[in-house]
């Protein structure tokens, strides 16, 4: 009862701050080009300050083990999502794109951090890195159609450099004047509230006609929202984890909407920018019902 409160509460404030986003952009306060740059802050700053200040904790067996599990189960979870966008969207790379790459660094954090702990985005990294690697390496060939992959380019993404640095920091036990550690936190706490006003900006480019009429698009999203994190369910109430809370984190991230990296690499390789923006914009705008379904569920079963 207290996940399912906490979840509907976490919703209300998301829709309200993504609704900031939105009258601020259709009131012209907010340009597309200074919805842009927003974005560039939080994928480049905000992001990255998030992941480090996680790997801020004492090194112990535990989580080393819980890392290392968490790691493996992104990975797995994953390579679910990519089957299964490949069963449905063989032949469609922005849905099958949608379908398999969840956006958990907007949505899934801020959950995490609300039902089961600051100190959990620490195992979040490693999903996060996954992600990363994953989105940039064959997410980008299935948009782009091209095997144009590099050490550079994966190691120019911000999650990833962000991942490297906090490891080295937490294998190392280095610590930081708090006065870092002090800004990171500060900047890290801005990722919510930053991120659903992209998202309401980012709702408010699209025709709210066409984000609600795309048959497609509601293909994509229960694919997204509900068949993929009902299988992951499904699998993690039959292995083991070092930390029980860890099935729930994982869930959590295979639950999320698709992921906004979708725009940005449609947009980088010509492709279909607005149907992109569809597919996210209504997966994103029907999450918080079918994340609390799912979640509501998994509490039950396990």
């Amino acid at each position: 009862m207290s996940t399912a409160i906490t979840l509907i509460n976490q919703t209300i404030i998301m829709f309200l701050l993504a609704g900031v986003g939105f009258a601020l952009f259709k009131t012209r306060k907010i340009t597309p080009e200074g919805s842009k740059s927003l974005a560039n802050i939080l994928i480049f700053i905000v992001l990255p300050c998030v992941i480090i200040n996680g790997f801020l904790v004492e090194r112990t067996t535990e989580r080393m083990l819980g890392l290392l599990f968490s790691a493996v189960g992104a990975a797995v979870l994953l390579g679910v999502a990519i089957v299964i966008s490949r069963i449905f969207f063989k032949k469609d790379a922005i849905a099958g794109f949608s379908a398999a790459f969840s956006n958990a660094g907007f949505i899934g954090i801020p959950l995490v951090q609300n039902l089961l702990g600051v100190e959990y985005v620490f195992y979040m990294s490693a999903f996060l890195v996954a992600f990363g690697l994953m989105s940039w390496t064959y997410g980008l060939y299935l948009i782009s159609g091209k095997a144009d992959i590099s050490a550079k380019k994966l190691l120019s993404n911000p999650a990833i450099m962000a991942a490297i640095f906090g490891m080295i920091i937490f294998v190392l036990r280095i610590q930081l004047p708090a006065v870092i550690s002090s800004t990171l936190s500060t900047i890290g706490n801005m990722n919510t509230p930053l991120g659903m006003i992209i998202l309401g900006t980012y709702i408010a480019k699209e025709d709210i006609k066409k984000v609600f009429t795309s048959k497609n698009s509601y293909l994509v999203s229960l694919v997204r929202l509900i068949l993929v994190p009902l299988i992951c369910l499904f699998a993690l109430k039959f292995i083991w984890v070092p930390v029980e809370e860890l099935r729930m984190l994982l869930l959590i991230c295979a639950s999320a909407p698709c992921g906004a990296t979708l725009a940005m690499f449609s947009q980088m390789c010509g492709k279909d920018y607005s149907y992109g923006a569809q597919i996210v914009s209504l997966s994103t705008l029907l999450c918080p019902l079918t994340i609390m379904g799912v979640l509501t569920l998994a509490t039950l079963l396990w």
